[in-house]
């Protein structure tokens, strides 16, 4: 099973910033994690978030950013999965994607 441990942390949609679970409003990312991904606890600063997706990969939109990993999971950067809810909110919400 690939990286599917859940942490109490959310990446908020309005400003960029992680913060715990406690504080989610609706449109933020929840963050999984399964180790230290894309030196995620890396001292330089430096975090890069990935996102699973299982959504149509025929949807040009969807295409376009995404890797097919296997069959039907796709992944795409936490940017890319953010853009397409932002262009298609009625199509795409965060909870289409499983952070990492």
């Amino acid at each position: 099973v690939l990286l599917n441990r859940f942490t109490d942390l959310v990446f908020e949609n309005e400003t960029g910033e992680v913060k715990t679970e406690g504080s989610k409003k609706e449109g933020d990312w929840k963050i999984y994690r399964g180790g230290d991904l894309a030196s995620l606890d890396s001292s330089d600063g430096f975090t890069e978030f990935t996102c699973l997706h299982r959504l149509d990969g025929t949807d040009p939109d969807v295409r376009e950013v995404s890797t097919e990993i296997v069959s039907d999971l796709s992944m795409i950067s936490l940017c890319d999965a953010q853009n397409l809810c932002k262009k298609n909110p009625s199509k795409f919400s965060p909870d289409d994607f499983l952070t990492f």
